[in-house]
């Protein structure tokens, strides 16, 4: 398909002009006031910037090895949702790419799965040990450079080595510099923000004295060398002076070093990451580099962590925070808009030099060039809102600032990966009507929006007290205007929505979720469900009903006051089989009894349930929905995940809706 980018402004370099882009097999294949429109789909850009792809050339994908905290899908959504189209990830992985076997293993999963560019990193050394070269010539052809991410190479003979045999093999090191008996245990930067608060320092002496000495390695070696993450001014200044001696010498800094400080934080592990947020006149020496021409890249340093890593605050959590999605709203909210940094300077470093550096394709507007296109809107005001993120992870310390700015849509080789239009519908409705089921389970009816729900098994954020509430926060049914959810009150969030009186407008995230795939059924298609999970089943059972397949309901409740919506399902004219503490064993049970013959089954319940059903052999297939998981209604967010022959997926993110075959249990 082909596409016409029409009414925007269009990225010479130099410059914008109004004009129009034509796409067409992957390529730009016109860029002029008038384009050939035949057999194209002509998108509006409406005065909005289109410009190249973002390339972020430090970023952790954790695939494999650490598909619990990103996957190399999820870590690739959240760049097309941040502007990028190609990103470079870093080799801290298990096992860890030091050799051609190793790397396959991430490029199979790249290949597979990967929705931008990915071009990895291969170790430095064995294991990222620091002792024992990696295998740098096998890997060679298939990376963009060397590192050790994570850890500083300790060892003057090791890099010297490395140097010497990356500049053969025409490969930048690219270093994460740090002295390791000089971090003394600390958590965050040795500055007054730390001994005012009786944290323990990490001084940046640990960062500038090993840039210091690969300064001299490089003007021994002759080796193309990139630092990563630069944050003290010290760094800075040697960078500076060594680009001026004509080394071949590069470096990156991050949004988050450019933008805050130490006089930022909090005690709260979405503010630790390493390097550690420095002085106020660290970020000023940043700012100054990155406007000279010192800085070449604003690269994420995007390292997602589970939920569970990131809550212990400053001392406990892991080091890295996540930035893919915020990284162009902030840096323009904070840089451009006021006047610090140019906007040509931003797009450079996040465009023209990365390309330049790494050998990358595109970075053009122009005709024959890839079409890896990007477009912002400048006049789009929002919240950073981490549970909206495309990432597995959450950590933020941008979480809650105000930003002018948005990445609209995402071009890689010109298909679309990235819509901000195709987000779930953010609206408001109002509580009409509400009703009691159980002691601590209510219907509750919305009127508002509900274009965006559009399959069974979708599900809805409700804002309570600055917090969206996700599972069990059930859709039941909807129709045009009007929307009906299953709520249990078992936390604070949720307890507030439950006792809301009719009238109270809430807003709502709707349509979230893939739902469940009705064209997949067959003649004896059986839903079971248990709890809360009973009533996402009701709008599913009416869908199957109206393709002509009427199913078999089995019920599984804990307790006999759960028995709710049976008789509606009934009142349908579906057979309904039911199990309970009072007849049977409950959910974990079990609504197993209640399968007959069966070979297809809708479930949503709790994981003990959908274990038992997982594992009956007479079912050739189904899907697979979490009715509820820790955290959830209570305003956090845990990151559950279920285990996926493609990883861990995130249940509220990647589904709801999973299917059996694709589980691994």
């Amino acid at each position: 398909m082909g596409y016409v980018l029409t009414g925007g402004r269009v990225w010479t370099g130099a410059g914008f002009e109004r004009t129009e882009v034509a796409v067409r097999g992957g390529r730009i294949v016109s860029v002029s006031p008038s384009a050939d429109r035949t057999g194209c789909t002509v998108i509006q850009l409406n005065d909005r910037l289109l410009v190249p792809g973002f390339v972020d050339v430090h970023v952790h994908l954790r695939e494999p090895g650490f598909s619990y905290k990103e996957t190399i899908r999820t870590g690739t959504e959240a760049a097309a949702a941040g502007g990028y189209t190609m990103v470079l990830p870093m080799p801290n992985l298990k096992p860890v790419p030091d050799g051609p076997e190793a790397l396959q293993q991430e490029l199979t999963a790249i290949g597979r799965d990967a929705q931008v560019g990915v071009l990895p990193y291969g170790a430095i050394t064995r294991g990222e040990r620091g002792e024992e070269l990696a295998d740098l010539e096998a890997m060679a052809p298939y990376v963009a450079g060397f590192s050790d991410d994570g850890r500083g190479v300790q060892s003057d003979d090791v890099m010297r080595a490395a140097m010497a045999e990356a500049r053969r093999l025409d490969r930048p090191i690219v270093a994460h510099c740090e002295v390791n008996e000089l971090l003394r245990g600390g958590c965050i930067h040795d500055g007054d923000w730390a001994r005012a608060h009786g944290f323990p320092g990490i001084c940046s002496e640990s960062e500038w004295k090993q840039v210091e000495r690969d300064l001299k390695l490089v003007e021994e070696t002759g080796c193309r060398y990139h630092v990563c993450h630069v944050s003290t001014r010290e760094s800075v200044a040697l960078i500076r002076a060594a680009k001026a001696r004509g080394l071949p010498v590069t470096c990156e800094t991050g949004p988050h070093y450019l933008v805050l400080c130490d006089e930022d934080l909090q005690d709260d592990g979405r503010f630790k990451m390493n390097p550690p947020l420095r002085s106020r006149a660290d970020r000023e020496a940043l700012i100054e580099g990155l406007l000279d021409g010192t800085i070449d890249c604003i690269a994420t340093d995007h390292a997602p962590h589970s939920a569970e890593e990131k809550a212990r605050g400053l001392r406990g959590s892991a080091m890295g925070v996540v930035g893919l999605e915020t990284a162009f709203p902030i840096l323009y909210t904070y840089l451009v808009q006021p006047g610090i940094v140019p906007l040509d300077v931003i797009l450079d470093r996040l465009i023209t030099r990365p390309r330049q550096i790494f050998g990358l394709r595109g970075g053009k507007i122009a005709p024959g060039e890839v079409a890896d296109l990007t477009v912002l809107n400048l006049d789009c005001p929002g919240t950073v809102d981490p549970e909206t993120f495309r990432s597995m992870g959450r950590a933020t310390p941008f979480a809650g600032m105000a930003v002018a700015a948005a990445v609209d849509m995402t071009f890689v080789a010109g298909d679309p990966v990235w819509d901000r239009a195709d987000r779930p519908a953010d609206v408001t409705m109002t509580l009409t009507t509400k009703r009691q089921l159980t002691k601590d389970v209510w219907e509750l009816t919305f009127s508002g929006d509900t274009a965006a729900i559009a399959r069974p098994g979708q599900f809805v954020n409700v804002l309570v007290d600055g917090c969206f509430l996700r599972r069990p926060i059930s859709v039941c049914d909807w129709a045009e205007g009007r929307l009906t959810l299953i709520c249990r009150a078992q936390g604070a969030g949720t307890r507030r929505l439950c006792a809301a009186e009719p009238g109270t407008a809430f807003d709502v995230l709707t349509g979230l979720g893939n739902g469940y795939d009705v064209s997949r059924v067959t003649e004896k298609t059986v839903l079971i469900g248990g709890g809360v999970g009973v009533p996402p089943l009701y709008a599913l059972a009416r869908a199957l009903l109206a393709r002509g397949i009427t199913p078999t309901v089995a019920l599984g409740f804990n307790t006999a006051d759960d028995v709710f919506y049976a008789d509606e399902f009934a009142a349908l004219g579906c057979p309904v089989r039911l199990a309970t503490v009072d007849g049977s064993r409950g959910t974990k049970g079990f609504v197993t009894d209640l399968i007959g013959d069966e070979d297809y089954a809708f479930c949503c319940g709790p994981e003990p349930m959908l274990r038992a059903v997982w594992k009956l052999p007479q079912l050739r297939g189904g899907q697979f929905s979490f009715e509820e998981r820790m955290g959830c209604g209570f305003g956090a967010c845990m990151g559950c995940t279920c285990e996926t022959k493609y990883g861990h997926k995130r249940i509220c993110k990647d589904g709801p809706v999973l299917e059996k075959e694709e589980i691994v249990w």
